[in-house]
């Protein structure tokens, strides 16, 4: 899939609308192309090209393309072009009637392009495996694909997770019976053990927490099949994970590292 500004195709339009014109202004008067209509159409020309490749119009590029080398002739003529401009608009129109354009709402481009990032880029430099999937969630968040992107944000949860289990110095359980739960209980083990009074714990109690909840209210229906929803839960479920990600990388990299005593612009 290509994206494009829409601008750039009602710019083409235009061109060949007003070039097919007999009465086209830049072509009264002489036959021959004065050097200075010849350039003005040359430059034109190659923002045309630029567009064609864009939107992957090759056929119409070739006609460009020989257009451009007939203007490097000074006996350039106006019917030349003309008849350029003619077989150009018919094979933008068959090119055209081969491709189906998708129309995003500018809200629709917001979440495919958040501005700001979701995450900073001092937090994204410390969960570098969890970029990808907060990029697809974030397209299928713009194409209405939300339980799509609810999927994305569980697996940027699962390795959160990964990350904590980490953090503790817990060996990874087998790979036959790995699962959230089997994460989840040595962290649970590891809690119990830690000075309640202390911030490490406070962390881990609060981070523990939200994995359980996260598990039982979204991952679970999710990858059973029993959960679907609709924009605004997905943005929800967003946010929560964002914002436990932000909190996530003023302790630890992805791989549980401690990363204490580092000043973070969380974003």
């Amino acid at each position: 899939m290509q994206s494009f500004n829409a601008s750039a195709l009602f710019s083409l339009a235009r061109f060949l609308e007003a070039e097919s014109q007999p009465s086209s202004q830049k072509f009264k008067g002489a036959t021959v192309l004065a050097p200075a209509q010849r350039e003005r159409l040359r430059t034109t020309m190659h923002v045309l090209l630029t567009d064609c490749i864009g939107f992957d119009l090759k056929a119409s590029g070739f006609t460009v393309s020989r257009m451009l080398g007939d203007l490097e002739r000074p006996e350039c003529t106006r019917d030349e072009i003309r008849t350029h401009v003619k077989e150009l608009t018919q094979r933008v129109q068959d090119e055209l009637s081969l491709t189906t354009i998708l129309y995003v709402t500018p809200a629709e481009r917001e979440l495919l392009n958040p501005t700001p990032p979701l995450l900073s880029a001092e937090v994204a430099a410390r969960f570098p495996k969890m970029t990808w999937d907060l990029e697809e969630s974030s397209r299928c968040l713009g194409f209405g694909r939300y339980t799509a992107a609810v999927f994305h944000q569980l697996r940027v949860m699962e390795l959160a997770l990964k990350a904590i289990h980490g953090s503790l110095q817990l060996p990874d359980p087998p790979i036959q019976t790995r699962s959230w739960q089997e994460y989840l209980k040595p962290i649970r083990g590891a809690i119990d053990q830690m000075d309640r009074t202390s911030t490490t714990w406070h962390f881990h109690e609060t981070a523990y927490a939200l994995l359980v909840s996260v598990n039982r209210a979204w991952r679970n229906p999710t990858m059973h099949v029993e959960g679907t929803y609709g924009l605004e839960q997905a943005i929800d479920i967003s946010s929560c994970i964002t914002g436990f990600l932000k909190h996530l990388a003023t302790f630890m990299d992805e791989n549980g590292n401690p990363v204490t005593g580092e000043q973070l612009n969380t974003g």
